[in-house]
């Protein structure tokens, strides 16, 4: 299973975190384009919150892993 995120405006690279619902960091990397595919097969089935700092600019979204 894949999560794809579209970042048009971001510039240069980016750190992602995903967090568990209990705040739980279960994945880091670095962004380099403005569409990327991050694998999430490995999470277990629920909700997780996807942080993205881009410079100053930060962005979070909750997505349900089914």
């Amino acid at each position: 299973e894949q999560l794809t995120l579209s970042m048009p405006s971001m510039k240069g690279s980016a750190l992602y975190s995903i967090f568990s619902i209990t705040g739980e960091l279960v994945a880091s990397g670095n962004i380099n384009s403005t569409t990327t595919t991050l694998a999430v097969d490995a999470l277990s089935q629920g909700m997780y919150q996807l942080k993205v700092v881009n410079g100053n600019d930060c962005v979070t979204r909750s997505f349900m892993k089914k």
